[in-house]
């Protein structure tokens, strides 16, 4: 490594400047309860653990790299992502982390001490004037696959599922996830099933990728993946969370998981309508035959 490299001296100086604006933070408002910390690259699950991505931008980057130049070597020693800040706080939400970014563009445009782009970063954040830092994958143009399944996006959660007239169901997955790949497949037939049922226009069935997309919302609180939950029309502000219980007509691992059949999904769907809707849907899958 080139210790003589802008991007070495540019991250020691940021350090520096952390250690001073934690100190001068800590005479200033003793109450505050907040903790400083310095991330090395090399920490790749700290790092993912609080929503910062360095790596997808350097992988697009050497992509395009090769196949401009067959065997073209890929490693810099500047990360163009680095230095930068990030605040989490949970003090204005129970259930999720709210996520405050100062890009490194910002961060070493203003190095200087005392009161740097770092002073200036915290102050704003305790003075209520930051917005916080969304994570959400672009809006595919074709939202709705042949399935029947939407993909929804953190940028468009609001208005794909909160705000429609239809009872919204979303499952949420990591790509990684071995039981999440079982599950999918599940997923989609139940989206071919309610298709054909004639159910569509009663019943949204999605899906979320919450490794590129933020989670805001008091009422979800996923704890493992898969998750499912179900948005009922007409009561979207309390949103049920998709288990098996004990007494559920399911013969198997009482996990989501475990779920391949469709149907499950749907009695318990079922069952949490009333009964004139329930006939309606019955109606509906008789004209569908």
């Amino acid at each position: 490594f080139d210790y003589s490299s802008k991007a070495y001296l540019q991250s020691r100086r940021a350090i520096a400047l952390l250690r001073e604006t934690s100190e001068s933070h800590k005479e200033m408002h003793p109450g505050h309860d907040i903790v400083f910390m310095v991330v090395p690259s090399t920490a790749t699950q700290i790092m993912t653990t609080f929503g910062l991505d360095i790596w997808t931008e350097m992988d697009i980057d050497c992509s395009q790299k090769q196949e401009k130049v067959v065997g073209a070597e890929c490693f810099v020693d500047d990360i163009p992502l680095l230095p930068a800040a990030r605040i989490t706080s949970r003090r204005e939400s129970l259930s999720f982390m709210n996520v405050y970014h100062l890009s490194s563009k910002d961060l070493v445009s203003n190095m200087e001490r005392p009161g740097g782009s770092l002073w200036k970063f915290l102050c704003s954040y305790f003075d209520n004037e930051l917005a916080p830092t969304i994570k959400s994958e672009p809006t595919p143009e074709n939202a709705t696959l042949s399935s029947g399944v939407q993909v929804v996006t953190a940028n468009h959660f609001g208005s794909t599922v909160v705000e429609t007239p239809k009872h919204s169901i979303v499952y949420f997955y990591f790509p990684s996830c071995g039981h999440c790949k079982q599950f999918d497949t599940m997923w989609h037939n139940l989206g071919r099933l309610v298709q054909k049922m004639n159910w569509s226009a009663k019943f949204d069935i999605m899906k979320m990728d919450i490794s590129k997309n933020d989670v805001r919302n008091d009422r979800i609180n996923i704890r493992s993946v898969p998750a499912v939950y179900f948005f009922r029309r007409g009561d979207k502000d309390v949103p049920l969370e998709m288990t098996l219980e004990d007494n559920f007509n399911f013969d198997g691992d009482l996990s989501l998981g475990g779920l391949s059949d469709p149907g499950v999904v749907i009695q318990w769907l079922l069952e949490k309508l009333d009964k004139e809707e329930l006939q309606g849907l019955r109606e509906l899958a008789t004209i569908s035959r």
